[in-house]
């Protein structure tokens, strides 16, 4: 149900994310085509670091091409590559010495005072040069960035994975992608060593329990559970009656008739702990991380709850604090105070 405001419009119905964790036993029938499969992403990866490694370079092209930018970010360059000599000299002359106290490093101290202002001053001015200069230049820029995307689309077609992997691959590349232009770093290109990923995207979602139905044919589906693999009083009936089968969809294609077909992957999966039955499953991934010599797998269900389902002592909104007294020893006593949810002081 929506939530309605005070001048009469609704507002988007509150939802909790959800997630949960299980742990797999290796698949029951793992073949060539699923490893292939995980290469192929890995490929699509570095396709995508690729594509933007040349986006990358248009725009530092086109804005080194500008006079009044270039002349500032040499002499930046320039004071900054100083500035890293200076220090290396003083750390060379104390690792020569033997010790850090007195050796004669005054000179190189001097310099290193004298152009650290410089810097900033021509920092702070060649990120306002590059401001305006990206506001002149918009229409290029935005083409670049139109460029990249087209790209980004044909290699994403070309790829051969399927639609909820090469969708996973892409949203980690433009999470990272986003991340390194915050932090001035550049990504990087991964080698394959069989650790991967497959993800299945729910559609309009699923709920618990249409996913523990064991519907053979669905994108995602495991066997039934029964109640006592959370509830019984036994830890070992419990840990027994956890144990169910996973079964996943890696790829889906036609075969030599035409015929489409879904390549499943199946897993023992042990659920030890319960999905509430008014959630709505999102997504699910399996991932194959290499330790050592083997490789241990996951299930990582991400799944949605109607309303706030925040714990309210967990919220930082709810102004909750906590009071410890510490009667031993004296000396050494601190007080703190606490408010419930209820506004009850302890």
């Amino acid at each position: 149900m929506n939530e309605e405001k005070p001048d009469g419009s609704e507002t988007e119905e509150r939802r909790t994310v959800l997630v949960r964790q299980y742990g797999l036993l290796p698949p029951l029938d793992w073949d060539q085509d699923c490893q292939e499969h995980l290469w192929m992403q890995n490929k699509l990866w570095n396709a995508l670091v690729e594509i933007d490694q040349t986006a990358r370079g248009r725009y530092f092209a086109l804005m080194s091409a500008e006079p009044e930018v270039e002349e500032i970010e040499v002499r930046l360059l320039s004071l900054k590559e100083e500035k890293e000599r200076l220090i290396s000299e003083k750390k060379a002359l104390r690792k020569n010495a033997g010790k850090k106290a007195g050796v004669d490093t005054s000179a190189q101290a001097r310099r290193i005072a004298e152009i650290s202002p410089e810097i900033r001053r021509l920092s702070k001015e060649a990120k306002e040069k590059r401001a305006e200069v990206r506001a002149r230049l918009k229409p290029e820029i935005d083409q670049i960035e139109a460029l990249r995307r087209e790209d980004v689309k044909s290699a994403r077609n070309a790829s051969g994975l399927w639609w909820g992997n090469y969708n996973a691959v892409c949203a980690s590349y433009e999470t990272a992608r986003i991340r390194a232009m915050k932090s001035g770093a550049e990504l990087k290109f991964h080698s394959f060593d069989g650790t991967g990923r497959f993800t299945c995207q729910i559609q309009g979602g699923m709920t618990v329990s249409e996913f523990f139905s064991g519907e053979r044919q669905a994108i995602v589906s495991a066997d039934p559970v029964s109640p006592d693999a959370f509830w019984h009083p036994s830890r070992g009936e419990r840990r027994r009656a956890s144990r169910t089968t996973l079964r996943i969809t890696v790829y889906t294609g036609k075969d030599a008739k035409g015929k489409p077909f879904r390549r499943m992957l199946s897993f023992p999966m042990v659920v030890h702990r319960e999905i509430p039955e008014n959630a709505t499953i999102k997504q699910l991934v399996v991932s194959r991380k290499r330790v050592g010599t083997e490789f241990r797998w996951s299930a990582t269900l991400t799944c949605t709850l109607p309303g706030d389902n925040r714990n309210p002592a967990a919220s930082t909104s709810g102004g909750g604090s906590c009071r410890r007294v510490c009667a031993w020893p004296p000396s050494r006593r601190r007080t703190a105070s606490a408010t419930s949810s209820s506004r009850k002081r302890h």
